[in-house]
């Protein structure tokens, strides 16, 4: 469904590079979709919400970090999200990447729910 401009012009396309094979173009999509929160009248990132929060244990720990670090933005303009965002964090499972990027993956979860939660 096609929306007009400055409303969802782009909105569908974020979404589906969410699913894109390159965890670079996978990350610009949640942060876009994140940014463009303070504008969702329609409730339209509600709908899509698991494929952000999926975001969170990405493969790459590098998009992951970025998707973690964009979570308080999304929480900001979605406040009725914030609990199931902070829920998604604290069930992450950084372990799973490698070691030297373990305990990076943990500092952006709990610096995140500092945010959110403040």
């Amino acid at each position: 469904m096609p929306y007009p401009m400055g409303s969802y012009a782009h909105f569908d396309v974020f979404v589906d590079l969410l699913a894109h094979g390159n965890s670079y173009i996978r990350t610009r999509a949640l942060r876009l979709i994140a940014a463009n929160g303070r504008w969702d009248r329609e409730n339209r990132i509600d709908e899509i919400i698991d494929a952000c929060l999926a975001q969170v244990m990405d493969p790459s720990p590098i998009a992951a970090r970025q998707c973690i670090q964009a979570l308080p933005l999304l929480a900001k303009h979605k406040p009725h999200l914030e609990a199931e965002i902070c829920r998604t964090l604290r069930r992450a499972k950084p372990h799973s990447y490698p070691s030297t990027m373990v305990s990076l993956v943990q500092k952006d979860i709990q610096n995140a729910l500092g945010e959110i939660e403040q």
